[in-house]
């Protein structure tokens, strides 16, 4: 197998030109060779029938005037033609000298309609022949015996030929001519044809290697520049001036990965700074709590004092740490689901249970409009996690002695909850930011320690990886409100069966209209 691409090209397209070549070559051969045989068959064709016109019956005898096809010797038939003529009976009327008693072939055919074959001479030469049968001519007058003797005495052959006891009917004739010029003529044009063809693919093959290596010059100009980027340096890209349009598809697609390589980069490099500075700061309270409790002597309640506070700060280290970890799990697609019905209204009541007394402390009213009780196919463990992250985040953010409001509906194949809450600070072109790993609208970060920014990134995972939607609409100074779309029954294992591509969700999120 050929790896060069370059090597690969001129190949086939040697191996292409040389089978263009050998076709017309060949083709050629064959149209100038039947024009020759056909040439050959014309002339046999004439002379037979000339033979045929000089042939007369005359009283059953047989008179043929051939002395015009005899040289003087009376050795040949116009030097490469041989003849042999047979009667109705099958007895051989006539046979060229030069056969020396050797019979011709049959090959068949009418006067009308000729036959042709190749056939070989007595002498193992090869020869093309012309068979026919046809009616000799009626002779009206006997010629006189005295021109006979008279031609003999004087040494020439006699005009007429006679055979008696020849019945009357059909009488045919083989002729063949010696193929040896011709043979001679094809076997010259074939070695013309040849070398011809040899150098015709040589100057080709030659003419298209330098034609291939200047058309590649651009990829491997290309090569040289991907290779000549600089691996720290991920905000490189690759130019494609000059190059031809077939190459710039690839730049553009390169040029991509680049840009995707650089955001993943970024984010990586975001991510492990925030998660430095989440980890920092309850790491810090935790160290100086317990230094200021170890500074000097205490009482053994304030001792419960400091493992309370320690406890929580190492349950809030414990959420951000299983937070962290399920973002990993799901993003890796490691995290299997587990599916069964759950009733929708009786789990967002069961989840709000955990946030009642938070709510109650904010004076914060909370307004039910749920719908008609259903079911929808889940992992009852991942679904909770994702209403209780949406659910603290609400109680967290509403302002004190605001309102949230919880609603269930159904639209469609898909169950839908959705949650709002007073007091938003988000506007609405930072909507998105919230499924942001550690984003928060709290620029000052005043509330670290309770919320990391990693609840709403792992909900929005959480339920893409259950084929529903999650959308947010929010307003600085009004509600911020979370829209979640889960698939219902049958329709989740349908879409869980199939691959579901990103631009098919969004024009099927499009098509639902969410209150």
């Amino acid at each position: 197998m050929i790896r060069s691409l370059r090597g690969a090209l001129i190949l086939g397209t040697s191996i292409g030109t040389a089978v263009v070549f050998s076709a017309a070559g060949a083709l050629l051969y064959v149209l100038l060779r039947d024009s020759l045989v056909a040439q050959i068959d014309h002339a046999l064709t004439d002379k037979a029938r000339l033979v045929a016109a000089n042939v007369e019956l005359q009283d059953s005898q047989i008179n043929l005037e051939l002395d015009w096809l005899v040289d003087d010797n009376l050795s040949t038939i116009a030097t490469r033609d041989d003849l042999e003529i047979w009667n109705g009976d099958g007895k051989v009327v006539y046979r060229s000298p030069r056969l020396q008693g050797a019979d011709l072939q049959p090959v068949g055919g009418s006067s009308s309609a000729p036959a042709f074959c190749w056939s070989s001479l007595p002498s193992g030469i090869n020869g093309r022949a012309i068979g026919m049968t046809f009616q000799p001519v009626d002779g009206d007058e006997h010629r006189d015996e005295n021109d006979v003797t008279s031609k003999t005495e004087s040494g020439h052959l006699p005009r007429l030929a006679k055979h008696d006891s020849i019945t009357h009917g059909p009488m045919t004739l083989v002729l063949i001519r010696d193929a040896t010029p011709l043979d001679t003529t094809l076997a010259r044009m074939r070695l013309i044809l040849l070398l011809v063809g040899c150098s015709a693919v040589a100057t080709s093959v030659i003419a298209l290697a330098g034609v291939i290596s200047r058309s590649l010059r651009p990829l491997h100009k290309l090569t040289t520049e991907i290779g000549q980027l600089d691996p720290a340096d991920l905000s490189a890209r690759v130019g494609h001036q000059r190059l031809p349009s077939e190459l710039v598809p690839l730049v553009d697609r390169l040029n991509d990965l680049l840009n995707r390589l650089e955001s993943a980069f970024v984010r990586e490099r975001a991510f492990s700074a925030d998660v430095a500075h989440e980890l920092r700061t309850p790491l810090a309270g935790l160290r100086s709590t317990i230094e200021v409790t170890l500074s000097r002597s205490r009482q053994s309640s304030e001792y419960r004092d400091t493992l309370a506070e320690c406890q929580q700060i190492a349950v809030q280290l414990h959420c951000l740490v299983e937070n962290l970890l399920a973002l990993a799990r799901l993003e890796s697609g490691d995290c299997a689901l587990t599916l069964y019905d759950v009733s929708i209204n009786h789990v967002v009541q069961d989840q709000w249970a955990e946030f009642a007394q938070a709510a109650d402390e904010r004076k914060l009213q909370v307004r039910w409009q749920l719908g008609s009780d259903q079911k929808a196919r889940v992992d009852a463990a991942q679904f909770r996690l994702a209403l209780r992250n949406i659910l603290s985040n609400s109680v967290a953010y509403t302002d004190f002695a605001g309102s949230v409001r919880i609603g269930t509906a159904q639209i469609d194949d898909y169950a839908v909850i959705s949650v709002a809450n007073t007091g938003s600070s988000i506007p609405p072109e930072n909507a998105d930011d919230v499924f942001k790993r550690f984003w928060r609208g709290d620029k000052a970060r005043s509330d670290v320690g309770v919320h990391f920014g990693l609840g709403l990134s792992l909900t929005k995972k959480i339920v893409a990886s259950m084929k529903g939607k999650i959308a947010v609409k929010t307003q600085a100074g009004g509600e911020f409100e979370i829209t979640v779309l889960i698939p219902t029954g049958d329709s989740l294992i349908n879409q869980l069966q199939e691959t579901t591509t990103e631009s098919t969700n969004r024009s099927a999120f499009k098509e639902l209209s969410i209150s």
